[in-house]
């Protein structure tokens, strides 16, 4: 079934290194307290990356896999994942410093509903 998107405002993530990491995660629940997710789209930003960095994104199938297919984030890529109860992931452990920037599209009926016709201010967070 289709769906009417909205985009949402872009976040921009910087990892300083030293190991920083962000745990395995959903970007969005359903029911009636979800925040109405369903695309992320990951653009990296590390023109300078190697290896040795880390700070891969691991996608998972199950939110307790141990391990699953790991995207390096290369400057200029773009990956994009279904989110709405789907993809578990999660971001490892990275060196060097890691900037990603994130836009989610949400579904426009849902947040119409869910803020009662008041769309603004719900897209940052969760």
């Amino acid at each position: 079934q289709g769906k009417n998107l909205w985009q949402g405002h872009p976040m921009l993530a910087v990892y300083p290194g030293n190991g920083a990491a962000y745990g395995r995660h959903l970007d969005s629940t359903g029911g009636r307290r979800g925040n109405g997710r369903v695309l992320t789209l990951v653009l990296y930003l590390n023109p300078f990356w190697q290896p040795a960095h880390g700070g891969c994104l691991r996608l998972l199938e199950e939110l307790a896999d141990e391990s699953g297919p790991e995207i390096e984030p290369l400057h200029g890529r773009l990956v994009g994942f279904l989110c709405e109860d789907q993809n578990p992931h999660e971001v490892l452990p990275c060196w060097s410093e890691r900037v990603a920037m994130t836009i989610w599209y949400y579904d426009a009926d849902r947040l119409t509903e869910r803020c009662e016709g008041e769309i603004s201010g719900v897209f940052e967070g969760g």
